[in-house]
């Protein structure tokens, strides 16, 4: 390979192949050819843009500036490109490092980059794949992106067409836990109230329920004082076994399974980060302060968002770990330890958590990666997916010290490594009651009950109620109708009917469970093999469906006005 500078000043890249040299980017204006080539792909909302093919990366800055802020990509990259983009950092565009774009090396299986692939696209609520060669790059390993463009972009829509029902269900989930947290969101500061709690120098340290976590949970009892700790949902248990109390405890799992895990751990010392669609029952029996952020998750609802608080958004939903990291470093501090982040499984099936931890153990398939102490450890394609959003970070963070003091697991290569003992007695911790002047500081957060806010957001309850009832039997009276048509006029039927969907009130409330659903019946009305009987009997699954989700919705809303009269009649 030959690297030079272009004729603008960047650099670009030949190759030599016997007795002619290919380029794989421009010796005028690589920028510009990456623009050209940008241009020719259409850009639409909520879509992975796949780029096949890397190089230094000219072409996906360009279409990164094109794309939907909605949108990503995801690029594969090659063994001897992603040697050259390490070799070349300074001279490589920054943006191929960020957490917007994911980079898929070759050296990982077909199945845990279609895993991974997809696990990206539903953090990000992406719903649609598009194919972008870059064939100049693609002859640098061709075989490799013949067999991405095969294979694995198809194992990544069969993977998201199997998701559509998890996701009607998933949705329905987000928009009660919303509904019913509605109470406590109106009383939520946001995170700008918080986020001057921490000078520069204030050492946060990042606590995950990784086994590791029992070599060093003895010394950061020793630093609570000193430090402010963040644990990362069933981290409790084990905080709550060693008699530690943390600062802050964040929580953003919707199901019901993560209540189980800290319902015995939560005290009211600790302040809770939850989203939106945190699990209501974790919101509801929480004793302490109670600091809510914005999720993609939540329905539109821009009926009801005017009277919410300003809810600034973490968006570094990788993990609950991750949007601890970003927290942090949002509220102001320079110095980010993780323990507890073993991101793998290095004792298998016999300690996949640290003592105190009660949560399902992991039974997938595995993939081995380098380990925090070298040799190799086994991790997964979603753990996998937490490493290299780590490592993305910290490119992006120059001025953050990111220490990893798991002290055991998975290896984060952008982070470096030193034990909590060392970071507290060499690095100037100790003795700096960082930890104690935050508790004051959260002490003082105040969270106002806003009674009128309380009345007006009722009032739109109760009409959101009637658009969802009537929506429902809309649904059932569709059904009905539809029954005593021949064929091609119950597809249209169905047809037209759901496309006017978007404009009734309740999909305020239901989009997160219709359109799952009805893109599900788009996906499978593109294959060729799908009949029009199959299709009819989807619009009919889907209307079914939606009826059921009406009327739990419609108990829901009743509910929540129900537990805002009551609130508001004992004056809070």
């Amino acid at each position: 390979m030959k690297l030079e500078k272009a004729q603008n000043g960047e650099w670009t890249l030949g190759v030599q192949e016997e007795s002619s040299l290919f380029r794989v980017h421009s010796k005028i204006d690589p920028s510009a050819e990456g623009r050209l080539w940008a241009e020719q792909f259409e850009m639409e909302n909520r879509t992975a843009y796949f780029v096949l093919g890397c190089g230094l990366g000219y072409h996906i800055l360009a279409l990164q500036k094109n794309i939907p802020p909605d949108s990503k990509i995801i690029v594969a990259v090659s063994e001897v490109e992603m040697q050259l983009l390490l070799s070349l950092k300074e001279k490589v565009p920054a943006h191929l490092f960020s957490q917007d774009i994911i980079l898929l090396l070759r050296s990982m299986q077909e199945h845990n980059m279609a895993v991974i692939s997809h696990q990206f696209m539903l953090k990000h609520q992406i719903k649609k794949l598009k194919v972008c060669p870059y064939r100049p790059a693609m002859r640098l390993a061709q075989n490799f992106y013949d067999s991405c463009q095969e294979s694995i972009v198809k194992r990544i829509e069969q993977t998201m067409s199997g998701t559509f029902n998890v996701l009607f269900w998933t949705g329905a989930l987000f928009t009660k836990n919303f509904c019913k947290n509605i109470v406590h969101i109106v009383e939520n500061p946001g995170i700008q109230k918080v986020s001057k709690l921490f000078s520069q120098e204030t050492p946060v340290v990042v606590v995950g329920a990784g086994p590791s976590l029992d070599k060093n949970i003895q010394v950061l009892k020793e630093m609570r004082s000193d430090v402010v700790i963040i644990a990362a949902g069933s981290a409790m248990a084990a905080l709550k076994r060693a008699e530690i109390v943390p600062h802050f405890l964040f929580i953003v799992d919707a199901w019901s399974a993560m209540f189980d895990a800290v319902k015995d751990s939560v005290n009211s010392q600790t302040v809770l980060i939850a989203n939106y669609v945190t699990n209501e029952q974790v919101i509801d029996v929480y004793p302490g302060k109670k600091i809510f952020v914005l999720s993609n998750d939540v329905p539109p609802l821009t009926a009801l968002r005017k009277y919410l608080p300003k809810t600034e958004n973490l968006s570094h939903a990788i993990s609950v770990s991750t949007l601890a990291v970003d927290f942090a470093q949002a509220c102001g501090s320079t110095k980010v330890i993780l323990v507890g982040q073993d991101l793998s499984f290095p004792y298998g099936n016999k300690q996949q958590h640290a003592l105190g931890v009660e949560t399902a153990a992991y039974e997938g398939e595995s993939l081995m990666i380098e380990g925090y102490e070298g040799g190799l450890v086994s991790t997964d394609a979603s753990l996998k997916l937490v490493i290299d959003f780590f490592n993305a970070y910290v490119q992006t963070h120059p001025h953050v010290d990111f220490i990893n003091a798991t002290e055991g697991g998975a290896k984060i290569q952008a982070m470096r490594q030193a034990s909590l003992r060392s970071v507290a007695e060499s690095e100037g911790v100790l003795g700096k009651s960082w930890g104690e002047k935050t508790d004051r500081k959260i002490q003082e957060l105040i969270f106002s009950y806003k009674p009128r806010k309380l009345g007006l957001i009722c009032k739109e309850l109760f009409e959101l109620e009637n658009s969802v009832a009537v929506f429902g039997e809309n649904m059932k009276n569709l059904v009905s109708l539809v029954a005593t048509m021949e064929l091609k006029s119950q597809y249209e039927a169905y047809k037209e009917r759901f496309t006017n969907l978007k404009n009734s009130k309740a999909m305020e409330i239901l989009e997160h469970v219709v359109t799952p659903r009805m893109q599900a019946v788009a996906f499978y009305e593109q294959e060729k093999e799908t009949t029009m009987q199959e299709i009819v009997s989807m619009y009919e699954g889907v209307a079914k469906n939606v009826e059921c989700f009406c009327c739990e919705i419609v108990e829901y809303l009743k509910k929540v006005q129900m537990e805002i009269k009551e609130k508001t009649y004992r004056g809070k």
